[in-house]
């Protein structure tokens, strides 16, 4: 989505500045799920699929998704972290 995509703008300007580590673990964090552009465009697809009723599932979970999802991109994060020096 647009937050990211300025987010990796901005990064762009200082990869020289940064450790090749820091580089890797912050673009596989700007490149996750963690962020409420993915939770509308999943609610808004549950939506056009199931209707009303089957994307109530979706409205009433939102913070759970946003709690996954940046867990699981945090995880992520780190595995490179650990991979990447």
């Amino acid at each position: 989505s647009t937050n990211e995509f300025v987010a990796m703008m901005d990064l762009k300007n200082h990869l020289n500045d940064l450790d090749p580590h820091t580089v890797a673990v912050a673009v596989t964090f700007l490149s996750s799920f963690a962020n409420f552009s993915t939770v509308g465009m999943i609610y808004g697809t549950y939506n056009s699929i199931f209707g009303e009723k089957g994307s109530e599932v979706i409205g009433k979970n939102v913070w759970k998704l946003l709690v996954s999802g940046m867990a699981v991109s945090l995880l992520s994060a780190m595995i490179v972290g650990l991979f990447v020096w």
